[in-house]
């Protein structure tokens, strides 16, 4: 059995999902996510540890051999230096993406479509008539044949 430490913050109900991820992990929350406690942490048997920093003296955890991050960036764990106790280190980089990703589509549609002003103009009934300035202000911005990258 996989002894794993998690020190991030899940409510009762994430830690009760992860624990049936597999009988073969032994997976303890406990403790803070904070370099100190992270530095005080001993355990000979400890194969797995989720906290967003590294111990800075290795050796206190011999069997440690993943080290999961769920922040994007490792620079803030180079004193510690887990690579060179062979510790596998993984980061929650891209973990956003997907969410930004829409959001920032969201975003362009709503701006070049002027949602704002339309829902304005709709919650008001104040459509134009004819269709003349200012009201050709409204119409939106086509994004057909445009590139999104």
């Amino acid at each position: 059995m996989k002894r794993v430490l998690c020190l991030y913050p899940f409510a009762a109900e994430t830690q009760a999902d992860l624990r049936r991820i597999s009988p073969d992990l032994d997976i303890i929350f406990a403790g803070s996510d904070e370099q100190t406690s992270v530095d005080a942490l001993e355990d000979p048997e400890l194969d797995a540890l989720l906290a967003n920093f590294a111990p800075l003296d290795m050796r206190r955890l011999p069997r440690l051999s993943w080290l999961g991050i769920i922040g994007a960036g490792v620079d803030h764990i180079r004193r510690g230096d887990p690579w060179k106790y062979g510790v596998t280190v993984t980061s929650g980089s891209g973990l956003h993406g997907t969410a930004i990703a829409e959001y920032t589509l969201a975003q362009m549609l709503y701006f070049s479509q002027r949602a704002a002003e339309r829902q304005r103009a709709h919650t008001e009934r104040d459509w134009p008539r004819p269709w003349t300035p200012p009201w050709l202000g409204l119409l939106a911005t086509s994004l057909r044949g445009r590139t999104i990258t």
